[in-house]
């Protein structure tokens, strides 16, 4: 305060220079200081289960199970995605009432679905699947329990009493790890999203399905679509392949003689044959909205057989959500 101008400006040009010297050495160590902040955020040794169920989640597009995952990595810090899909043997053994729950051409369906669903994976996404034969309890319970630092679950949103019992008994093997592994449920299979629809409650959604269809549509608006992960986006674990057990494995499909199921026989009469998959899907769709244009004349040929069998064609592929209803809808 008292110096002469002199050692004023000498002052000022040294703690000048010393707050450039400091800048530099943070602009230096910074990098450094992002990976240790990484290394020790909780997330970052976290392994991501995307656990596809068959319900409603065999498709990369428009998939918020991927999309969080993919967030989980970016943002929060998570290292490693293993996407993961179980045959159940409950759902191919019989029903209460002496019936078969999963007959031979819907097996087949469900095998050609995975088998696209793995490919989609790998070809999008530069990821993989890891297919398990067994309740799912037992095959993803030890996927879990084997990472360091912890799992998140990330599966479809159920409404159903079976599906619902599958998932509790997931939660129940996942909560009772030595390190509890979280899991996170997604609204995932209609055209509005739940959380979305313009009611307040149940007691006021409309009884009749005209009144509460004119309602939504004038009053709700349909979330866009969830991007498709790009590779790198989920990185599989370095030790993936120490992953695979005798009941999971990143190799060949089980058969449908393995799952107890007969080989279906195609009747020489159909008009083509059904396959299942997220491609013989999009292909429908581009061939129904695109190719024959046949929306725009749906109100006329609504009855006749050759639309009625490209309807049906893809209702069985709305109903495993291979083909997300938004995708349609946009």
């Amino acid at each position: 305060r008292h110096g002469s101008a002199r050692e004023i400006v000498l002052t000022r040009s040294l703690s000048w220079m010393h707050t450039r010297v400091l800048l530099g050495v943070v602009l230096l160590l910074s990098p450094f200081c992002s990976a240790l902040a990484t290394r020790a955020s909780p997330m970052a040794s976290k392994r991501i289960i995307v656990w596809f169920k068959g319900a409603n989640d065999l498709r990369v597009h428009d998939n918020p199970l991927l999309a969080r995952a993919a967030e989980l990595c970016a943002r929060e810090g998570a290292s490693e995605v293993v996407p993961a899909f179980c045959f159940d043997p409950y759902s191919f053994g019989q029903s209460e009432y002496g019936s078969t729950k999963m007959a031979p051409h819907r097996a087949r369906f469900l095998l050609e679905s995975v088998a696209d669903l793995r490919a989609q994976l790998k070809a999008q996404c530069g990821s993989d699947l890891l297919v398990g034969v067994g309740p799912p309890e037992q095959i993803l319970g030890p996927l879990a329990s084997s990472a360091p630092g912890g799992s998140i679950l990330l599966c479809s949103a159920e409404v159903s009493s079976e599906e619902l019992s599958v998932i509790a008994r997931v939660r129940r093997a996942l909560a009772a790890l030595k390190t509890p592994a979280a899991v996170e449920t997604h609204w995932m299979s209609t055209v509005y999203h739940l959380d979305d629809l313009p009611f307040k409650g149940l007691a006021r959604m409309p009884d009749l399905f005209t009144p509460f269809k004119e309602k939504v549509e004038r009053e709700g608006a349909i979330r866009p679509m969830a991007r498709t992960p790009s590779k790198g986006q989920l990185p599989l674990p370095a030790n993936a392949a120490s992953l695979q057990t005798p009941a999971a494995s990143f190799g060949p499909l089980p058969t449908l003689e393995k799952l107890g199921v007969k080989a279906p026989t195609d009747d020489p009469r159909s008009v083509l044959r059904f396959f299942g998959g997220e491609s013989a899907a999009l292909s429908r769709v581009k061939h129904y909205l695109w190719d024959t244009d046949s929306l725009r004349t749906y109100f006329d040929t609504r009855n006749s057989r050759v639309l009625t069998l490209d309807l049906n064609l893809n209702a069985a592929r709305l109903g495993f959500t291979i083909l997300n209803p938004n995708l349609t809808e946009t």
